[in-house]
C-alpha cells in the first residue's frame, strides 16, 4: 500500500516536471511582428544603422522598418530639413501624403502576416507618429486592434477610441521635448499630474539638451524603448529562445576575440619572418663582400 501511494506520488512529480518544462521551453505561439516609422531628417542610411540597435533591444527580433522619406541630401541641409517640416505642417493639418498611404499598406501588410491571432509592436518616433496618426484613420478597427503603438517624441498622441481601438498605446515624452507643444492633449496630460489608462508617459532628460533628448536612441528615449524591449522579450519569446540568444552572442563575441588574436599572432609571425630574412639578406651580402 506504501509503495503504491510512493509510486503515485513519483508519477506526479515526473508529470508535473515533464508539463513545467514544456510550458517553459514552448515556442510563443503569438506571432509577432516589429515595426518602425521615423520622423524628419532619417535616410535609408540612417534606419539600416539604427534597426539593428532597436532589433537588439528587443531580443534580436527582425525590425520590419517603414521609411518616411526626407529631403534632405545630408545631414546639413537646411533647405532639406525646412522641406520636411513644411510637409509635417500639412500633415499636422490633416493632408493625406503619400508617406501615409504608404505606412498604411506597411501596417495593413504586417497585420495580415501576423493573423488574427498575432500582434504588431508598432514603433514611432517624432513626425513618425503624426504620419501614424493619419495612417491609422484608414485602417480597418478590426485591423488595429492588433496593433500596439510605441510612440516617442510624437508630432501627434495616439489614443485608445472606438475608432482606433489599439491592442496597446503609449505615448512617451521627454519634459523638454519641442513637440509635447503642438500635441494638446500630451500638454494637458502633462500639466495635470494626471493621466489615465497610462497612454502618457513622460520622462526626466536625461541629456538636458531638447534636440539630444528627442533623439529615437538618445539617453532618454532610448531608456524607454529598453524597457518595452524586455517586457516584448518576456511576453512573446520563451524562456529557451532567451537563453539560447545570449549564449550565442557570448559565443560570437568569444569567437571575435579569437579572431582578433589570431589576427595579431599571424602578422606578428609574418613581421618576425620578414625580419629574419632581412637579416639573412644582410649577411649574405656581407659574405659575399
Amino acid at each position: 500500500m506504501a509503495s503504491s501511494r510512493l509510486h503515485q506520488r513519483r508519477r506526479m512529480v515526473v508529470s508535473t516536471m515533464v508539463l513545467l518544462f514544456f510550458s517553459i521551453c514552448r515556442v510563443q505561439a503569438v506571432k509577432t511582428r516589429l515595426t518602425w516609422v521615423n520622423g524628419i531628417g532619417y535616410s535609408i542610411k540612417h534606419m539600416e544603422s539604427e534597426a539593428p540597435v532597436i532589433s537588439r533591444l528587443f531580443g534580436g527580433k527582425h525590425v520590419d522598418f517603414y521609411h518616411n522619406p526626407t529631403s534632405m541630401v545630408h545631414d546639413d541641409d537646411r533647405a532639406g530639413y525646412y522641406r520636411d517640416l513644411t510637409q509635417a505642417g500639412t500633415q499636422k493639418l490633416g493632408r493625406i501624403t503619400q508617406e501615409v498611404e504608404g505606412l498604411v499598406r506597411h501596417l495593413r501588410a504586417a497585420v495580415q502576416a501576423v493573423g488574427s491571432r498575432g500582434t504588431v509592436i508598432h514603433i514611432a518616433h517624432s513626425q513618425g507618429a503624426l504620419v501614424t496618426f493619419l495612417a491609422c484613420q484608414r485602417l480597418l478597427p478590426k485591423e488595429l486592434e492588433r496593433i500596439q503603438v510605441l510612440a516617442f517624441g510624437g508630432a501627434a498622441a495616439l489614443r485608445q477610441t472606438n475608432d482606433t481601438p489599439f491592442q496597446r498605446c503609449v505615448n512617451y515624452y521627454s519634459i523638454n521635448d519641442p513637440l509635447l507643444f503642438v500635441v494638446p492633449s500630451a500638454e494637458q496630460a502633462l500639466r495635470s499630474g494626471f493621466v489615465s489608462n497610462e497612454e502618457f508617459c513622460f520622462l526626466t532628460p536625461r541629456v538636458g539638451d531638447p534636440i539630444a533628448d528627442h533623439h529615437l536612441l538618445g539617453p532618454t528615449y532610448a531608456s524607454a524603448l529598453a524597457y518595452e524591449g524586455l517586457r516584448y522579450q518576456r511576453k512573446y519569446q520563451s524562456l529557451v529562445q532567451r537563453v539560447l540568444r545570449s549564449l550565442l552572442l557570448v559565443l560570437v563575441a568569444l569567437i571575435k576575440v579569437l579572431i582578433k588574436r589570431c589576427a595579431t599572432l599571424y602578422r606578428t609571425v609574418v613581421q618576425a619572418l620578414q625580419t629574419q630574412r632581412s637579416w639573412h639578406t644582410i649577411e649574405s651580402t656581407i659574405i659575399s663582400r
